[in-house]
């Protein structure tokens, strides 16, 4: 559906197919796969579309089914992320 192309987009760090998501449903923002969009961006780096989330209305302290995003931009070792967020 949906929450996964929004997910794999953000994973992609593709802006452009993120952001005509969004505009067409505002709520994919907030819809939990397996995890939140944010956290797959984090997960892979993907700044530009962590920071379309972000400007966007995610939350950053949303835990998904283990962490936070901002944890798995720790985690993952993305220092550039985790001053972001």
């Amino acid at each position: 559906g949906m929450e996964r192309h929004v997910c794999d987009s953000a994973k992609r760090n593709d802006v452009e197919e993120l952001r005509r998501l969004l505009d067409e449903e505002p709520g994919l923002i907030d819809r939990q796969g397996y995890l939140y969009p944010l956290s797959y961006a984090c997960i892979k780096g993907a700044m530009e579309a962590a920071r379309l989330l972000l400007d966007r209305g995610a939350d950053m302290n949303r835990r998904d089914i283990e962490m936070t995003a901002w944890l798995r931009a720790c985690y993952n070792g993305y220092p550039e992320m985790v001053a972001l967020l």
